[in-house]
């Protein structure tokens, strides 16, 4: 994934999870609204931790696209982890459009 669109999507649920916490507060509601606020930005930490750059299974080193093999349309996607020599099929498929 692109490093702009994890900050879009990470800017996106902060801003989804401070919508509740706002009216929340403006209803006196404040620990509600706390709760609200907490729950939207840890649940976004979360599916950013999913979304951005796959990490090797062995050594946790992040893998970007130049690690990347079978980019073309109709092959697996992997990923190659060279300093501990690990190939990592992700079970994904090139879309052949």
């Amino acid at each position: 994934m692109n490093e702009k669109l994890g900050y879009a999507v990470l800017f996106g649920g902060g801003l989804v999870g401070a919508l509740p916490a706002l009216a929340l507060w403006a209803q006196r509601q404040w620990i509600f609204g706390l709760i609200a606020f907490a729950a939207g930005f840890v649940g976004t930490l979360l599916i950013c931790e999913r979304l951005l750059p796959f990490k090797c299974p062995v050594c946790g080193r992040k893998l970007g696209r130049q690690n990347a093999r079978g980019l073309a349309a109709g092959q697996q996607l992997r990923f190659v982890c060279e300093p501990c020599d690990t190939e990592w099929d992700t079970g994904l498929r090139v879309s052949d459009e």
